[in-house]
């Protein structure tokens, strides 16, 4: 009998999630259509509102098992949320590898692109030496719960979040300002899909790597073994792609579910497996995907449904640390901003043009925010330093808009 009374209450515990999870998805879309606030931002704010709600009200009443009390934790045990989770986030970025515009940005300013990638470079570098020192403070480490105590652990983290641009943010950006024609739009938005790609295969392999006390060398050349077979695949699969007739895109998806296959099979995650996946798919197979209403709605929404769960795992226990944000926000945005302007004023561009365009690869946006929503629900990093990080997200991403409109880009000769 007690067993049964446990699956009676277990499956309700799943009917409660199910039902929770389709009314943030709704209350999603009207907030974000009536405020106008962008989708990521709204759903957290939901998946939190959501939980607090849950936790205080509904679920002490339910007595479900799996349940959390209000303030010590998730309103959900990860054993129901975590496969939701790796599904969602593997939809999530195949959504974003699906729309880099790579088929549209070739034969452009190489010199340029790679002066911009070179200076998110030497941003990641200089970050190192900025916070590694910050970091090997005893008091400091332990207080912003930053790399799970590890000082090198720690760094990397706050250096990987300096590095991201946002492709998506910048797009919206340009389109505002009328400037998707320009030469600074085609080489920020190349430069930022190089350095983003590099920033989720560091990431996998940090996560893989962020459990292990021991062996690193080897579990290193394990790691880097799995990834070049895995990326060896996804050149094979893309180049035999570019043959293809134009308006055959039903094709696309068996090379999808084989870059799935073995990214399962040599275990890359489901990041970076949807992100290649999603790449592999391209803008052709985005817009074919998009004509099926039904399937384009899925992907969105299980995208969206991704940051209502990692609101929904932010405890009550919630505080915006403003001296640490504003620390983070001007010694990130400095070495970003310096690093990049280091790196294309050999060039020999206006100082305008010059200024326009470290401002523009300092955008972290949504990437920003995925980045950290992946560190968090991981482990790596406090939901105090994870605040901190929407909010860097959210205000570099307005202060390249004003700062653009400001210096006049669109006037200016790119």
């Amino acid at each position: 009998m007690k067993s049964s009374i446990l699956e009676v209450n277990a499956m309700g515990t799943t009917v409660v999630f199910a039902a929770a999870m389709l009314a943030a998805l709704v209350a999603v879309e009207v907030v974000h259509r009536r405020l106008g606030l962008q989708v990521i931002v709204t759903a957290i704010v939901c998946g939190y509102v959501l939980g607090v709600a849950l936790g205080g009200v509904a679920l002490g009443a339910l007595q479900l098992p799996g349940l959390v009390a209000p303030g010590e934790g998730p309103v959900f045990a990860r054993e129901l949320t975590d496969p939701v989770t790796t599904v969602a986030l593997a939809l999530l970025m195949f959504s974003a590898g699906a729309q880099i515009p790579f088929e549209t940005t070739q034969g452009r300013d190489a010199d340029m692109i790679l002066r911009l990638v070179a200076g998110t470079g030497i941003a990641f570098v200089a970050s190192f030496a900025v916070f590694g020192p910050l970091f090997l403070q005893p008091d400091i480490g332990a207080a912003l719960d930053i790399g799970a105590g590890d000082p090198f652990r720690a760094t990397l983290i706050v250096a990987l979040c300096t590095f991201v641009t946002s492709l998506p943010f910048l797009t919206k950006i340009f389109q505002s300002l009328g400037m998707l024609r320009t030469g600074i739009c085609r080489n920020v938005l190349m430069a930022s899909c190089i350095g983003d790609v590099f920033v989720y295969v560091a990431t996998t392999v940090f996560i893989g790597l962020a459990t292990v006390s021991d062996g690193w060398t080897s579990q290193i050349a394990i790691r880097l073994t799995q990834l070049a077979l895995f990326i060896g695949l996804f050149a094979i699969l893309f180049r035999l792609r570019q043959g293809r007739p134009p308006r055959a895109e039903a094709w696309l998806l068996p090379g999808v579910a084989a870059l799935a296959a073995a990214g399962a099979a040599l275990d890359i995650g489901a990041m970076l497996t949807g992100l290649f996946a999603g790449m592999y798919f391209g803008d052709r197979g985005w817009r074919w995907l998009l004509a099926r209403r039904f399937s384009a709605g899925v992907v969105s929404q299980m995208g969206t449904l991704y940051f209502v769960l990692v609101g929904l795992s932010l405890t009550t226990q919630l505080r915006f640390d403003v001296l640490l944000f504003a620390v983070f926000l001007t010694l990130s945005s400095a070495i970003k901003f310096v690093s990049v302007l280091v790196a294309v004023a050999p060039a020999g561009l206006h100082t305008r043009s010059a200024l326009c365009y470290a401002m523009a690869m300092n955008t972290r946006g949504g990437p920003g925010i995925v980045l950290g929503s992946i560190f968090f629900m991981n482990g790596l990093i406090g939901q105090d330093f994870f605040i901190v990080l929407i909010m860097t997200s959210i205000v570099t991403a307005m202060m390249t808009e004003v700062f653009l409109k400001r210096m006049g880009a669109a006037r200016l000769e790119w």
